[in-house]
Protein backbone atom coordinates (compact mmCIF):
# COMPACT_ATOMS: atom_id res chain seq x y z
CA UNK A 1 0.00 0.00 0.00
CA UNK A 2 1.15 3.38 -0.80
CA UNK A 3 0.03 6.31 0.87
CA UNK A 4 1.12 9.64 -1.10
CA UNK A 5 1.62 12.85 1.63
CA UNK A 6 -0.89 15.38 1.29
CA UNK A 7 -0.70 18.91 1.42
CA UNK A 8 -0.85 19.57 4.81
CA UNK A 9 1.55 16.62 6.05
CA UNK A 10 4.64 16.66 7.34
CA UNK A 11 6.16 13.42 6.14
CA UNK A 12 4.66 10.99 3.67
CA UNK A 13 5.04 6.99 3.70
CA UNK A 14 6.56 5.07 1.21
CA UNK A 15 6.16 1.02 1.25
CA UNK A 16 6.74 1.77 5.38
CA UNK A 17 9.53 3.98 4.71
CA UNK A 18 9.06 7.93 6.83
CA UNK A 19 10.64 10.54 4.87
CA UNK A 20 10.88 13.49 6.84
CA UNK A 21 11.07 17.03 5.14
CA UNK A 22 12.98 19.07 7.43
CA UNK A 23 15.17 22.93 7.49
CA UNK A 24 18.44 20.79 6.47
CA UNK A 25 16.91 19.55 3.16
CA UNK A 26 15.35 22.72 2.20
CA UNK A 27 19.02 24.48 2.89
CA UNK A 28 20.54 21.62 0.89
CA UNK A 29 18.35 21.97 -1.98
CA UNK A 30 18.79 25.95 -1.60
CA UNK A 31 22.52 25.39 -1.68
CA UNK A 32 22.44 23.14 -5.23
CA UNK A 33 20.24 25.65 -6.50
CA UNK A 34 22.33 27.32 -9.67
CA UNK A 35 20.57 31.00 -9.01
CA UNK A 36 22.43 30.88 -5.82
CA UNK A 37 25.77 30.36 -7.18
CA UNK A 38 25.22 33.29 -9.91
CA UNK A 39 23.63 35.62 -7.29
CA UNK A 40 26.60 34.92 -5.05
CA UNK A 41 28.50 35.59 -7.78
CA UNK A 42 27.52 38.33 -9.32
CA UNK A 43 27.30 39.81 -5.44
CA UNK A 44 30.75 39.89 -5.36
CA UNK A 45 31.09 41.35 -8.78
CA UNK A 46 28.81 44.34 -7.71
CA UNK A 47 30.73 44.91 -4.55
CA UNK A 48 33.80 45.08 -6.61
CA UNK A 49 32.45 48.04 -8.54
CA UNK A 50 31.47 49.63 -5.36
CA UNK A 51 35.02 49.11 -4.17
CA UNK A 52 36.13 51.38 -7.02
CA UNK A 53 33.52 54.21 -6.00
CA UNK A 54 34.52 54.22 -2.26
CA UNK A 55 38.10 54.14 -2.60
CA UNK A 56 38.91 57.55 -3.10
CA UNK A 57 37.43 58.99 -0.13
CA UNK A 58 36.73 55.73 2.31
CA UNK A 59 39.27 53.40 1.61
CA UNK A 60 39.30 51.54 5.14
CA UNK A 61 35.11 50.91 3.88
CA UNK A 62 36.69 49.47 0.48
CA UNK A 63 38.87 47.23 2.55
CA UNK A 64 36.13 46.21 4.49
CA UNK A 65 33.96 45.94 1.44
CA UNK A 66 36.67 43.33 0.15
CA UNK A 67 36.67 41.29 3.39
CA UNK A 68 32.93 40.69 3.12
CA UNK A 69 33.37 39.29 -0.61
CA UNK A 70 35.69 36.89 0.78
CA UNK A 71 33.25 36.30 3.73
CA UNK A 72 30.73 35.90 0.99
CA UNK A 73 32.66 33.87 -1.36
CA UNK A 74 34.20 31.10 2.22
CA UNK A 75 30.72 30.76 2.75
CA UNK A 76 29.02 29.49 -0.70
CA UNK A 77 31.80 27.78 -0.63
CA UNK A 78 31.66 25.91 2.64
CA UNK A 79 27.52 25.51 1.87
CA UNK A 80 28.00 23.50 -1.33
CA UNK A 81 30.77 21.18 0.09
CA UNK A 82 29.20 20.36 3.26
CA UNK A 83 25.81 19.40 1.43
CA UNK A 84 27.86 17.48 -1.30
CA UNK A 85 26.90 20.17 -4.02
CA UNK A 86 29.90 20.81 -5.11
CA UNK A 87 30.55 21.15 -8.81
CA UNK A 88 33.39 21.74 -10.93
CA UNK A 89 31.14 23.97 -13.30
CA UNK A 90 30.39 26.24 -9.89
CA UNK A 91 34.06 26.05 -8.92
CA UNK A 92 34.35 27.49 -12.57
CA UNK A 93 31.98 30.27 -12.25
CA UNK A 94 33.61 31.19 -8.80
CA UNK A 95 36.69 31.86 -9.67
CA UNK A 96 36.00 33.87 -12.64
CA UNK A 97 33.80 36.15 -10.30
CA UNK A 98 36.87 36.04 -7.93
CA UNK A 99 39.50 37.21 -10.98
CA UNK A 100 36.70 39.88 -12.26
CA UNK A 101 36.65 41.58 -8.54
CA UNK A 102 40.25 41.31 -8.20
CA UNK A 103 40.45 43.22 -11.14
CA UNK A 104 38.21 45.86 -9.83
CA UNK A 105 40.07 46.39 -6.58
CA UNK A 106 43.24 46.50 -8.77
CA UNK A 107 42.29 49.08 -11.11
CA UNK A 108 40.37 50.95 -8.05
CA UNK A 109 43.88 51.17 -6.11
CA UNK A 110 45.43 52.43 -9.56
CA UNK A 111 42.66 54.62 -10.10
CA UNK A 112 43.07 56.74 -6.66
CA UNK A 113 47.11 56.75 -6.94
CA UNK A 114 48.00 54.20 -4.68
CA UNK A 115 49.43 51.78 -7.30
CA UNK A 116 51.42 52.04 -10.27
CA UNK A 117 49.18 51.50 -13.45
CA UNK A 118 52.12 49.24 -14.86
CA UNK A 119 51.51 46.74 -11.80
CA UNK A 120 47.94 46.89 -11.99
CA UNK A 121 47.95 46.00 -15.89
CA UNK A 122 50.09 42.91 -15.00
CA UNK A 123 48.20 41.90 -12.37
CA UNK A 124 45.10 40.85 -14.29
CA UNK A 125 47.10 39.09 -16.76
CA UNK A 126 49.06 36.90 -14.58
CA UNK A 127 46.53 36.12 -12.35
CA UNK A 128 44.50 35.26 -15.11
CA UNK A 129 46.74 33.19 -17.02
CA UNK A 130 47.34 32.03 -13.55
CA UNK A 131 44.13 30.55 -13.19
CA UNK A 132 44.14 28.41 -16.60
CA UNK A 133 47.60 27.20 -15.97
CA UNK A 134 46.00 25.86 -12.35
CA UNK A 135 42.86 24.58 -14.11
CA UNK A 136 44.40 22.77 -16.69
CA UNK A 137 46.76 21.18 -14.05
CA UNK A 138 43.80 19.89 -11.90
CA UNK A 139 41.71 18.67 -14.70
CA UNK A 140 44.96 16.15 -15.94
CA UNK A 141 45.46 15.78 -12.02
CA UNK A 142 49.14 17.39 -12.73
CA UNK A 143 50.03 18.34 -9.26
CA UNK A 144 50.42 22.03 -9.34
CA UNK A 145 54.11 23.18 -7.63
CA UNK A 146 53.87 25.47 -5.11
CA UNK A 147 52.08 28.83 -4.85
CA UNK A 148 51.32 32.05 -3.19
CA UNK A 149 48.01 33.23 -2.60
CA UNK A 150 47.30 36.85 -2.97
CA UNK A 151 46.14 37.41 0.66
CA UNK A 152 49.45 36.72 1.91
CA UNK A 153 51.01 39.81 -0.29
CA UNK A 154 48.11 42.44 -1.44
CA UNK A 155 45.56 41.98 1.64
CA UNK A 156 48.07 43.32 4.12
CA UNK A 157 49.76 46.05 2.33
CA UNK A 158 45.62 46.91 1.04
CA UNK A 159 45.31 47.21 5.05
CA UNK A 160 48.45 49.25 5.92
CA UNK A 161 47.49 52.00 2.62
CA UNK A 162 43.62 51.91 3.58
CA UNK A 163 44.40 52.29 7.33
CA UNK A 164 46.96 53.91 8.00
CA UNK A 165 48.58 55.60 4.79
CA UNK A 166 51.69 53.78 4.31
CA UNK A 167 51.82 52.94 0.24
CA UNK A 168 53.52 49.51 -0.23
CA UNK A 169 50.71 48.52 -2.85
CA UNK A 170 53.30 48.24 -5.65
CA UNK A 171 56.13 46.31 -4.05
CA UNK A 172 53.20 44.02 -2.76
CA UNK A 173 51.34 43.58 -5.75
CA UNK A 174 54.49 42.66 -7.45
CA UNK A 175 55.84 40.49 -5.30
CA UNK A 176 52.16 39.00 -5.89
CA UNK A 177 53.05 38.84 -9.31
CA UNK A 178 56.27 37.67 -9.49
CA UNK A 179 55.14 34.68 -7.61
CA UNK A 180 52.29 33.85 -10.24
CA UNK A 181 54.50 34.41 -12.65
CA UNK A 182 56.86 31.56 -11.39
CA UNK A 183 54.30 29.01 -10.51
CA UNK A 184 52.95 28.92 -13.81
CA UNK A 185 56.57 28.07 -15.29
CA UNK A 186 56.82 25.66 -12.94
CA UNK A 187 53.36 24.47 -13.82
CA UNK A 188 53.54 24.41 -17.40
CA UNK A 189 57.17 22.31 -17.18
CA UNK A 190 54.87 19.63 -15.59
CA UNK A 191 52.06 20.14 -18.22
CA UNK A 192 54.05 19.68 -21.30
CA UNK A 193 55.07 16.03 -20.84
CA UNK A 194 51.53 15.25 -19.70
CA UNK A 195 49.53 17.06 -22.77
CA UNK A 196 51.74 15.36 -25.26
CA UNK A 197 51.06 12.25 -24.01
CA UNK A 198 54.67 11.58 -23.36
CA UNK A 199 54.56 11.73 -19.13
CA UNK A 200 52.65 7.95 -18.20
CA UNK A 201 50.51 9.17 -15.31
CA UNK A 202 49.51 5.78 -14.48
CA UNK A 203 52.30 2.90 -14.80
CA UNK A 204 50.48 0.52 -13.20
CA UNK A 205 48.50 0.41 -16.32
CA UNK A 206 50.50 0.87 -18.72
CA UNK A 207 48.64 3.68 -20.00
CA UNK A 208 49.05 7.19 -21.18
CA UNK A 209 46.88 10.56 -21.12
CA UNK A 210 46.08 11.20 -24.86
CA UNK A 211 46.73 14.95 -25.49
CA UNK A 212 44.32 17.74 -24.13
CA UNK A 213 41.98 19.19 -27.35
CA UNK A 214 41.26 22.66 -25.83
CA UNK A 215 38.46 24.36 -27.70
Amino acid sequence: VRVTRSPRSSCALDDGKVKRYSLRTAIDRCSSSCTVRWAVSASQIAVGGVIVLVLGSQPGAGFLLMLLCLFIDSLDGALARAYGRHSQFGALVDQIADHVRETLVIAGLALHGGLHPVVAVLYPIIQGTFNVVTLLCNLRDVPVPWSVKSYLTVYPVFFLWAFFGVNWLTPGVGIAIGFMALTIVLALHRLSGVMDGNVDTNPAEGSQNPPLTLP
